[in-house]
């Protein structure tokens, strides 16, 4: 995930209790309600019937001269009966289709590729009622004002929660009233760039034991298909680093810790130039693009982390003009320098470097995968479309299991590539190495280091 710069050095892992998704009874509503309507039809029609039948046996009773009147009754009355059951049934489908759209909507996932240029499928809202969550440990539920002048600092573990994540908060922070205004804006637009919804249809939250350094502050909160966002402080200048999973993402950032705790640390006293004057929103979205591509698909280190930078940056431009956090975040991207990444990346080349993963290549430095990716990913989005991430995922999701994209075998990394080509074309590699001749610049390694 993402690395920042030299002075994060270590990985910190994050597993948390989530709750099994329970279904709702819509299915047997919908049968109830059916099998209601089928049994009012039946009987509106048994009554008109018996209408009908006593209408005609008077007509038979009275003389001649009225038969033709008594004929003319019955059809009335027959045309009567079927007015009303057509009415019933009318009234009943009325009833059904207010039934069906009073369901929440189901997240959706395309059944077939899309063409070049289609529209994305609006993101579903998230079916799972927020529960209220049970205080096991003493912790607070937390609001924030939206001001980004307003501040709220924790002296305790606290949350807040969101239809789409719930944010866990230690001791020792200063979270400006924006924060979670910002992070709703971020998960949207990602679910707008990518165009699938975090609440993915397919995926099953995998249940388990979240501690925070040996133990669970948040005992008992329920997540469901809900990310899970730590946002944690960094005691001893560990060098601890932002991580993300399908279930959780983890964030250590400088300019939340609050003054009080930052002076009293000499490392981070001593360094005043390790804070920025802004919220890097680039890593919330950094991390919560693997959150969700992970949902979808494993796929390979390179289109992992280069699908999050490119996912990342596309936000960010984005929401530019909404906060001046998003457009700092944005002029300070280190990978808006282009630079030149392996030293052998051309048309003969790359399908190699692709395949290979840059495991075993030279690298011009550490943040190859990252830039390569990114790149790939700008090449796409403007020779095949929009949604190449989207289509790219549902083509290779039978491929990987979770998690493995560090662990790759050579005929697994095969197969990936394969499915590159046949999605975008058998000469997407030439295709790319000469879009990457015009775009790529030279390394400049005193922005990155």
């Amino acid at each position: 995930m993402k690395r920042k710069g030299f002075l994060l050095v270590a990985v910190v892992s994050a597993m948390l209790v989530i709750a099994s998704c329970s279904g709702f009874g819509g299915k047997a509503s919908e049968s109830g309600v059916e099998s209601a309507q089928e049994s009012s039809v039946e009987s509106a029609a048994q009554q008109g019937n018996d209408v009908a039948s006593a209408s005609v046996q008077e007509s038979a009773a009275e003389s001649a001269a009225v038969q033709e009147s008594g004929a003319e009754s019955v059809q009335e009355s027959a045309t009567n009966s079927q007015e009303s059951i057509e009415v019933a049934s009318s009234e009943s489908e009325a009833s059904a289709a207010s039934s069906e759209a009073s369901e929440p909507a189901k997240p959706r996932w395309p059944s077939e590729k899309s063409i070049p240029g289609d529209p994305f499928p609006e993101p579903a809202p998230d079916p799972t009622p927020i529960p209220n969550d049970p205080v096991l440990h003493g912790y607070n539920r937390i609001e924030l004002s939206g001001n980004r002048n307003d501040h709220v600092i924790t002296d305790k573990y606290c949350y807040l929660r969101s239809d789409k994540y719930v944010m866990f908060f230690e001791d020792n922070l200063d979270l400006p009233g924006d924060l979670k205004k910002n992070v709703d804006l971020i998960m949207d637009t990602i679910e707008d760039v990518v165009g699938v919804p975090f609440n993915a249809e397919k995926f099953k939250p995998i249940p388990g034991n979240y501690t925070h350094f040996d133990h669970d502050p948040w005992e008992g909160i329920e997540l469901n298909k809900r990310v899970a966002i730590h946002v944690y402080v960094d005691h001893e200048d560990v060098g601890y680093i932002c991580s993300a999973d399908a279930e959780n993402v983890t964030i250590f950032m400088y300019e939340l810790y609050t003054d009080k705790f930052w002076n009293s640390v000499p490392s981070y006293r001593d360094n005043a130039w390790r804070r920025s004057d802004y919220i890097d929103y680039y890593i919330f979205a950094h991390e919560l693009t693997h959150a969700l591509t992970t949902r979808y698909a494993t796929m390979s280190e390179i289109m992992t982390e280069g699908m999050a930078d490119y996912v990342a940056m596309e936000v960010m431009e984005r929401l530019k003009d909404t906060s001046s956090d998003f457009q700092k975040s944005l002029d300070h991207m280190y990978f808006n320098f282009e630079y030149r990444i392996a030293k052998d990346v051309t048309k003969d080349t790359i399908e190699e470097i692709f395949t290979d993963d840059l495991s075993e290549l030279e690298y011009v430095n550490r943040t190859d995968k990252y830039t390569l990716g990114r790149m790939i990913g700008s090449y796409l989005s403007e020779s095949y479309g929009e949604s190449f991430l989207r289509d790219y995922m549902d083509a290779v999701s039978n491929l990987g299991d979770r998690f493995d994209y560090c662990n790759m075998s050579r005929p697994q990394k095969e197969k990936y590539t394969q499915k590159f080509k046949q999605l975008f074309g058998d000469d997407v590699f030439v295709g790319f190495a000469e879009w990457y001749k015009k775009n790529a610049k030279e390394t400049m390694r005193e922005y990155i280091y």
